[in-house]
């Protein structure tokens, strides 16, 4: 992620947001997603992880959900006040970064003046460089939105998939899985489970060109929770 200027509390998503807290509509909303496309965010650092060298965000967990706090301006993220340091980013980098790190949702403006929530179904949309459907809502993974492949990867895809994993001792296991298409066309997501935050380039290069259907890819971090859960072990296509 490269860092960037911090944005100004006038910039088009904050004036989406205070849109959205004055008529929350379907419009308003879809306009915060337009914004987001390329907005630049902040996301708090945590400061128990992050060294001079490595910055690692500030992810908020509990026993059934993992939330990212991130911020339309500075000012915002004064308000919040929780932690000291940022950084910032593009909203769609951020939001691959966060999937990776196992978030399933994103919290703008946690301490206001509007606060709104993004589901990990919006986040993978963001984050795939698309908008979401505002018909849509913050826990349709939870319902919906992942299932097997279908129609199966072909032979080629999972075997340079394999072969790009064993490089890896630190990649234990992956899976593959079906999630709503993005404007017509396929989508598929790729969760690998690792220690630490996995190097997705290597695999990406890898795989990008056996894709079936010309396929969107996107990658999160495997987990046995929701939305994975239900879908394991027959998703899995690899397991050291």
């Amino acid at each position: 992620m490269d860092p960037l200027a911090p944005p100004d509390h006038d910039s088009v998503l904050s004036r989406a947001l205070l849109a959205v807290g004055q008529t929350p509509d379907d419009a308003r909303r879809a306009a915060v997603y337009e914004a987001l496309l390329t907005a630049v965010l902040l996301a708090p650092l945590d400061p128990a992880a992050s060294t001079a060298d490595r910055a690692v965000l500030l992810v908020e967990r509990t026993a059934t959900a993992h939330r990212l706090p991130a911020f339309s301006s500075k000012q915002a993220f004064e308000t919040w006040g929780v932690v000291p340091t940022h950084l910032a980013v593009r909203a769609p980098e951020l939001f691959q970064a966060a999937l990776l790190q196992g978030v399933d949702s994103v919290q703008l403006d946690s301490a206001g003046p509007v606060k709104v929530t993004l589901g990990s179904w919006e986040v993978r949309r963001i984050a795939a460089g698309t908008t979401p459907d505002p018909h849509g809502s913050p826990d349709r993974d939870r319902r919906s939105a992942l299932g097997l492949p279908d129609p199966p990867l072909p032979a080629a895809f999972t075997e340079a998939l394999t072969r790009a994993l064993d490089k890896d001792d630190a990649l234990t296991e992956a899976a593959v899985f079906e999630a709503d298409p993005v404007r017509g066309r396929r989508h598929l997501v790729v969760a690998l489970r690792s220690q630490y935050p996995p190097e997705i380039d290597p695999v990406h290069e890898a795989i990008s060109a056996l894709v079936p259907d010309g396929a969107l890819l996107n990658y999160a971090r495997l987990t046995d929770e929701q939305p994975f859960a239900g879908l394991l072990p027959e998703a899995t296509v690899y397991r050291s």
